[in-house]
């Protein structure tokens, strides 16, 4: 078992096996996450190694954070996790391994730290499954154009089959969709999207194969004016920050519909917010990025009305029924899986999955390599 540390003064240490363990320390900011510190990730946990966790770590000083990150083989992050100074990089002590659990560890950590010899893993493809399935559900619901329907029907009309929001229906077989990005939850999405026979095109630059079903573009000028529907799986940098311009949302076509699991900075979201309010496009969009309000919209955003737009708060990938998340008892997750395996390897000196290199936490990808 794992004991939280509710004060910063002091460090609570479980040992529950005598043969050889590593020393694996996670560093709150606040309090743990309950969705990472369920009751079974714990009891996996403590069979690995020797679990150190502090809650309130943003109260230390860096000399105090680094100290304690000296004493240990592994860090543990995650959400809620503190960011890891650069002052660690000058005398790592006994630390060899970052361990990131789950979501973006982008404001974690630093480019110096692929510079310093330690190993780094993230979460790899534990959840692109459930990210194409919320892409898919996205892509549907405005295919269908179910909001239009449920909103015709909450306004009292009653639209037959020749007018009204059933002329917007459609179907993905011979759907012409572009896959802006060919990473895991692109591959996903994809392999999802086969089977209904849609036609898929994709632009990646940094992929260099892909099965016989998919047409490989070589811009995102030709994804777009060869695209009914655009879904959106890159990583964010430099060069993928509003790449999806108002001049590439012109060649789709009307009612054309873009779909974004990815990041908001993808998307130019004045550009594509035009579009939508004038009904040109449709779009489901899970992530945003409003110059205010970051990933969500106020609730007096006139965009909150539209009926040719679905918004989905960054959680259409959230599993939290039958077994919620945040429950200690909520069966171990595949984020879970991924990081129990590598804290195996790494205590059994074997080569670790999902490493990350300075490459690709640059450019955002988060596949494995």
């Amino acid at each position: 078992m794992i004991h939280s540390v509710a004060s910063v003064n002091a460090l609570t240490e479980i040992n529950s096996r005598s043969y050889d363990k590593i020393k694996v320390l996670h560093l709150a900011q606040k309090l743990v996450s309950p969705s990472i510190w369920t009751h079974a990730f714990k009891k996996e946990l403590s069979d690995v190694g020797t679990i150190s966790v502090i809650e309130h770590a943003d109260e230390l000083s860096e000399s105090e954070v680094v100290a304690h990150i000296r004493q240990h083989q592994v860090v543990l992050t995650s959400w809620s996790s503190l960011r890891i100074p650069e002052a660690i990089l000058n005398d790592p002590g006994e630390l060899k391994y970052i361990c990131h659990v789950n979501g973006s560890i982008r404001g974690l950590i630093t480019e110096k730290f692929f510079s310093s010899g330690l190993l780094i893993t993230n979460w790899g493809d534990s959840m692109p499954f459930e990210v194409a399935e919320g892409t898919l559900t996205l892509l549907l619901a405005c295919l269908k154009n179910l909001r239009g329907q449920i909103e015709d029907k909450r306004s009292g009309q009653w639209s037959d089959n020749f007018k009204g929001p059933s002329l917007l229906g459609g179907s993905l077989r011979n759907l012409r969709i572009g896959l802006y990005g060919y990473g895991s939850i692109g591959r996903h999405s994809a392999e999802l999207l086969r089977p209904f026979g849609a036609i898929i095109s994709v632009y990646d630059p940094f992929v260099q194969e892909f099965p016989d079903y998919i047409t490989q573009v070589d811009s995102l000028d030709a994804l777009f004016s060869s695209a009914d529907a655009i879904s959106v799986h890159a990583g964010v940098n430099e060069i993928t920050q509003r790449s999806v311009t108002a001049e590439l949302l012109s060649k789709l076509p009307n009612h054309g519909i873009v779909v974004n699991t990815a990041r908001g900075e993808i998307i130019d979201q004045d550009a594509l917010f035009k579009e939508l309010e004038n009904g040109r496009l449709r779009a489901g969009l899970d992530v945003l990025n409003d110059p205010d309000e970051g990933d969500h919209l106020p609730s007096g955003h006139p965009a909150r009305q539209w009926p040719n737009l679905i918004l989905s708060a960054h959680a259409i990938s959230i599993n939290h029924w039958p077994h919620p998340m945040s429950s200690p008892d909520c069966p171990l997750q595949r984020f879970h899986e991924t990081a129990l395996l590598n804290l195996s390897r790494f205590k059994e000196g074997k080569k670790l999955n999902n490493q990350l290199c300075q490459r690709r936490f640059k450019s955002g990808v988060k596949v494995a390599v």
